[in-house]
């Protein structure tokens, strides 16, 4: 009977289908000589690893039509997959018969495999198309073969830093003959990293659960924990989650028109300033730390997840628009030229940061950034002083939710016997508005009990953070 568990059906089923009593599932052929689909691939219940330590969560593989039959099988996927990302290559994945007798370079009959979150017939007779997800699991229930198949409503998720959004996770059990995509109430849903599980929130009686990440980056969520279900003997059982996977891309600052870097390209040719409200400081935290007579030195935070940096600048002026300097993985650029102009002395510049990951996606946007060059009769921000600070830092250590407090601040010049030239007004930034938020002139307002930062940053984007506790 284990032999029909791989294939992701019942051995009723499958004396059913030989008896001719039900139609045989439809066969999915691909028209083409290769297919591009997503693996997830879970090993007892936990995503799995490739050969570089990296989690098999909705990874890409390209598919070929190895037999030349005019069709893609779910067996030719496994051949390609393995061949990507399996430490044993090819040779970690083995079928015959028609049942898969190795995978991920385990000797198993224990497998399920879905196809787009249902479970297939046997891999040799399961067909592909463009853009399929596919979940093979080596399974942990080797008692009673009861692995329970796991999905989320969405593959990919694309929200905003802090903001809550909901989840749905059903299912069936992976053997089923009559799955009846229960929801998966109660079942641990959390992050996956390299140090493990970690749960955020349980999944409701309706299997939804709702989750926020605060930075910006790119999460896999994953389920934990068993469902009730059968065993071949009718037994009352529980039965482990196979492993189900959703990537969540987590913005922080990006407007909507910039959500790739091909897409900002195309933004910035019309672009006169970066003064978006959607744009955030608290995430990049851009600025410029120093100036010479004819060049810029900008640096930024790092962002979880992103793998290059794109800075953008131009001459300060309104009909001047930004072009592209230079694409870094630093977290640091000094700026000479812009569009093949050398940086004149004593003159303002304007510079903004894009933090993408490995696919072009931005993650997040920065400040605009203005900063003179040295050598004329303008300078920049040295630093930010907050009046009364020692009182001020007390008064937010311990702010009652419905208080507000004042902050002053002044700025404090590089050259005093220069001039400053304020394109845009000190600005003020919670880190976490539902705790505490801040008007633009600086008034802190506590919200609920919970510990946040107000940013207060220059248009260098010198910087002054305070914490707030809210009681």
């Amino acid at each position: 009977m284990k032999k029909w568990l791989k294939s992701g059906i019942s051995a009723s089923l499958a004396l059913t289908l030989a008896a001719g009593l039900i139609p045989t599932l439809p066969a999915y052929a691909a028209s083409a000589r290769q297919v591009k689909v997503y693996y997830t691939i879970s090993d007892k219940g936990d995503i799995a690893k490739d050969k570089d330590g990296k989690f098999m969560a909705q990874r890409e593989v390209t598919a070929s039509d190895l037999d030349g039959d005019g069709q893609i099988s779910y067996d030719e996927a496994n051949v390609a997959v393995h061949k990507k990302y399996c430490k044993d290559g090819k040779d970690g994945y083995a079928i015959s018969g028609g049942w898969v007798t190795s995978f991920w370079g385990q000797q198993t009959d224990n497998t399920s495999f879905m196809q787009n979150g249902k479970a297939t017939p046997t891999v040799d007779k399961a067909y592909l198309a463009e853009g399929d997800y596919l979940t093979a699991s080596i399974n942990k229930d080797t008692v009673n073969y009861a692995d329970w198949n796991a999905n989320f409503d969405s593959w990919k998720k694309d929200v905003k830093a802090g903001k809550k959004f909901t989840l749905h996770i059903s299912g069936d059990q992976a053997m089923s003959m009559d799955p009846k995509n229960e929801p998966a109430a109660g079942v641990s849903v959390g992050t996956v990293t390299e140090k493990g599980f970690t749960k955020m929130a349980k999944a409701d009686a309706k299997g939804n659960v709702k989750l926020s990440f605060k930075k910006a980056g790119i999460y896999l969520v994953s389920a934990q924990g068993s469902m009730k279900g059968t065993s071949w003997s009718g037994a009352q059982v529980d039965c482990p989650l196979i492993a189900p996977a959703c990537l969540v891309t987590v913005r922080s600052g990006v407007p909507s028109n910039m959500k790739t870097l091909k897409a900002a390209a195309k933004t910035v040719k019309s672009m006169k300033k970066n003064e978006s409200g959607s744009t955030v400081y608290g995430t990049l935290q851009a600025q410029s730390t120093s100036q010479a007579k004819t060049s810029v030195k900008l640096t930024w935070k790092k962002v979880d997840s992103a793998s290059s940096y794109v800075v953008y600048g131009a001459a300060y002026g309104k009909s001047n628009k930004y072009k592209k300097i230079t694409t870094t993985s630093k977290l640091s650029a000094t700026v000479s030229k812009i569009g093949g102009k050398k940086l004149k002395k004593g003159s303002y510049y304007k510079f903004f940061v894009l933090a993408a990951d490995k696919d072009g996606n931005v993650l997040s946007v920065s400040k605009a950034v203005f900063a003179a060059t040295k050598g004329g009769k303008v300078t920049n921000t040295a630093k930010l002083a907050v009046k009364d600070g020692k009182k001020m830092t007390k008064a937010l250590a311990s702010l009652k939710a419905g208080k507000t407090v004042k902050i002053s601040v002044s700025q404090k010049k590089a050259a005093k016997d220069l001039k400053l030239k304020n394109y845009r007004s000190v600005r003020f930034e919670s880190s976490d508005s539902s705790i505490a938020s801040v008007t633009g002139k600086g008034t802190v307002k506590g919200k609920k009990k919970g510990s946040c930062s107000i940013y207060i940053y220059a248009q260098n984007g010198a910087v002054k953070k305070l914490k707030v506790s809210v009681r």
